[in-house]
């Protein structure tokens, strides 16, 4: 089984493929923890991130590919996994759906998570973040600990105000959204209506993985 996750900023990506990973035993794979694990490694490709990173250039989709398809190949990951970040563009997912067909692989599911501007807005401008493990929760929760971990290193993060948001989610719909065409012209996707219930949204996700 290997399930992609799209969905913009405070769509709960993040949400429902904790829920997912815990239900069905799937590793998460997230792109930004993979860089962040580069980041205090010394091999040939983590040098290679660091130099473009350092001189201020952009990763391009086919570098971001090579680093997932590396970590796969690296945890010996041949399905079973969720990705959840990726892909981000169409390029990102042209690529790795080329390695996949290498493998003899196949995506089980690409979900998209539908939700109305104004509430993506409201969540993400409302949510903290556990600098621990990145798990994510309401400011109004008064959450003082992180359920998952322990942390109680909980902080609201900068690219989450009002103004970064609404660019964040400008840039997602110029860069995701002619992925959601391409795994919906390959019948894969299943849009989910975002804006409902964390259990619903949960629920009917489910339905459709029970039936694959």
């Amino acid at each position: 089984m290997i399930i992609v996750f799209l969905g913009p900023p405070g769509s709960g990506k993040g949400t429902q493929s904790s829920i997912l990973c815990k239900k069905f035993n799937l590793k998460k794979i997230s792109t930004g923890d993979i860089f962040r694990e580069l980041s205090v490694q010394d091999t040939a490709l983590a040098r290679e991130v660091t130099q473009v990173m350092s001189s201020g250039g952009l990763i391009d989709d086919n570098l971001v590919t090579k680093v997932l398809i590396d970590h796969l190949e690296t945890k010996n990951l041949q399905d079973h996994y969720l990705l959840d970040g990726f892909p981000r563009t169409l390029k990102q997912a042209l690529y790795y759906d080329k390695y996949l067909v290498e493998k003899n692989k196949t995506i089980t599911k690409a979900f998209f998570l539908d939700v109305p501007e104004s509430l993506l807005v409201n969540r993400v401008s409302s949510r903290i973040t556990c600098s621990n493990c990145g798990e994510v929760f309401n400011i109004n929760q008064n959450i003082k600990q992180c359920s998952n971990c322990g942390s109680e290193q909980l902080s609201i993060r900068k690219d989450d105000n009002i103004e970064i948001v609404q660019k964040r989610i400008e840039n997602y719909k110029a860069q995701t959204l002619p992925i959601i065409d391409f795994y919906h012209n390959r019948n894969l996707l299943v849009t989910i209506d975002g804006s409902l219930p964390i259990n619903i949204v949960t629920e009917e996700i489910i339905s459709h993985i029970s039936f694959v």
